[in-house]
């Protein structure tokens, strides 16, 4: 049985476009259909699957009777592939399996939010993190985005030494230099707001998540490993800013993902070196928050867009 569902409009150039996706049973995706209007997508997935049982989600009843699918929900552990499937295209994904990675990340995205950690911590407080992932231990840095006016987020830095170093490149308006600085960075954005819309409604999201990795100079997407290392980060710093341990004291987080572990190991870090700027507003897990509120400050990490990525 094939799930059909729909996101968009996306906007495109000076045109619109429609995304028909496809969902089995088990989970998998078919690769994803966009034209120029929901009708024409619908069909061209259809007719590509002639003679495979299939569905349309309620919002696209309209179209059941001239394509001849009946209407029926996605099973409940299907709910969220609309979600994914905008994750995936926005961060320019599409080589990247859309499964278990791509729904503990989006999940972590929330726990991490809704502890508000551009509370407590700025980017220019540098967490140690000790990372495992596919069997392989490094030690990386990692810093809170959000306290100073910049978009929420998370760095998770490959060098030691260089969070501070990138930040600092930032807030000289340097992003070449910031760049030459190997991270994987998440910054919440307010659009695309039909991507926004699918993660709201997946996993209660305010504002969107997006990915990308910093490598000799070059952006690119985050591979499958550098996600999970990701999640594995944000899970340890969520616990870190909910249950505060012993001064310092690091805390652990262990996640198993379609069968590879990641284990991320957080320590504290020191105190600001500068007064604190005006608080954000708060995370909002039930709503859209409020971007637009936010005081105006350096943006220290600049938002690529996927046109950027190699």
């Amino acid at each position: 049985m094939l799930h059909l569902f729909h996101l968009g409009p996306l906007p495109r150039s000076r045109r619109r476009t429609w995304l028909v996706g496809a969902i089995d049973e088990f989970g998998g995706f078919l690769t994803p259909v966009a034209d120029r209007t929901l009708d024409r997508a619908l069909k061209r997935m259809v007719e590509g699957h002639d003679g495979e049982e299939m569905s349309l989600e309620p919002a696209l009843a309209a179209f059941a009777p001239g394509l001849g699918v009946p209407v029926a929900p996605r099973p409940t552990y299907l709910e969220d592939a609309p979600a994914v499937l905008a994750f995936s295209t926005v961060n320019a994904h599409e080589g990247l399996p859309m499964g278990t990675f791509i729904r503990e990340f989006l999940q972590a995205c929330w726990n991490y939010g809704s502890v508000g950690p551009w509370e407590r911590y700025r980017a220019d407080q540098p967490f140690s993190v000790r990372i495992l992932a596919r069997k392989k231990t490094t030690t990386r840095e990692a810093i809170v985005t959000g306290a100073q006016g910049e978009p929420r987020g998370l760095a998770l830095y490959d060098k030691p030494g260089d969070a501070l170093r990138g930040v600092a490149a930032l807030r000289k308006g340097d992003v070449r230099a910031a760049q030459r600085c190997d991270a994987t960075a998440l910054v919440f954005e307010a659009k695309p707001e039909w991507a926004l819309q699918a993660v709201h409604a997946a996993f209660s999201l305010p504002e969107f998540p997006f990915v990308f990795r910093t490598r000799g100079g070059s952006l690119r997407p985050a591979s499958e490993a550098e996600l999970g290392a990701l999640t594995a980060a944000l899970t340890a710093i969520t616990v870190l800013v909910a249950d505060p341990p012993a001064p310092g004291k690091p805390v652990e987080a262990v996640l198993d993902i379609d069968g590879y572990e990641y284990r991320a190991v957080a320590s504290p870090p020191g105190p600001p070196p500068m007064p604190e700027a005006p608080p954000r507003p708060p995370w909002s897990p039930d709503g859209r928050g409020e971007p637009g509120a936010a005081p105006r400050g350096p943006r220290l990490l600049p938002v690529p867009r996927r046109e950027d990525m190699n």
